[in-house]
């Protein structure tokens, strides 16, 4: 019987087989790993089998379990867009849960402040101040709250329009002075390359991490 185990970050996927076990991950500063081992048995003709090591979760993930979201979520996206391969309902909800989960990491940086050193303040300023990360929050809370009613002229963003291999992002505050459209793929990846510069730029990410997409 021959196996051939491989360890990964559990929060960023890197590949720690050459990480010695109690070692944060290099790539992220995870410290959670998931396991995987196959093993191959020959009866007869031949049988293989595999299993695998169950990996638990707490209840209050890391900042680093948000960001993974995020890639893997934008990372689907990327293989199902243009594809024509699905509904123009799923493609939707898949654009949309990209976005919101990029707006979500904002909320679990500062929940976790022993880790990341900041405050709501800090991460919701850069988040406003980003044009495609702005857009991003004004979906996710269009989503949430359908009428955007409260805030000084809060920004309403939606999937607009949907066809069989594209989508189209729109926006607009409440005062129409600011309006604008954008191809979805498009700003899902302005949104997710923002906050990697964020993160490297503040070191919760080592300068030459590379995101699961590329």
């Amino acid at each position: 019987m021959t196996s051939s185990p491989t360890t990964n970050c559990a929060d960023c996927s890197a590949d720690l087989d050459a990480v010695p076990a109690g070692q944060p991950c290099p790539s992220c500063g995870g410290e959670r790993r998931s396991a995987h081992l196959y093993g191959g048995a020959a009866v007869g003709i031949g049988v293989a089998i595999s299993a695998s090591v169950t990996i638990g979760h707490k209840k209050q993930g890391s900042w680093q379990q948000k960001w993974m979201d995020t890639e893997w979520l934008l990372a689907d996206l990327r293989k199902l867009y243009g594809t024509d391969t699905v509904s123009n309902v799923t493609l939707r909800i898949l654009i949309e849960a990209v976005l919101k989960t990029c707006r979500e990491l904002a909320d679990w940086l500062w929940e976790h402040p022993s880790e990341t050193r900041m405050t709501s303040k800090q991460v919701l300023k850069f988040v406003h101040a980003d044009p495609a990360l702005s857009v991003c929050d004004g979906l996710a809370q269009t989503s949430k709250h359908n009428r955007r009613s409260q805030g000084k002229d809060p920004l309403t963003a939606w999937v607009a329009e949907v066809t069989d291999n594209s989508a189209t992002v729109k926006w607009e505050n409440a005062s129409g002075s600011v309006t604008g459209q954008r191809d979805a793929l498009e700003l899902c990846e302005a949104c997710a390359d923002a906050w990697l510069a964020f993160l490297k730029r503040e070191g919760l990410l080592a300068a030459d991490h590379k995101p699961i997409r590329t």
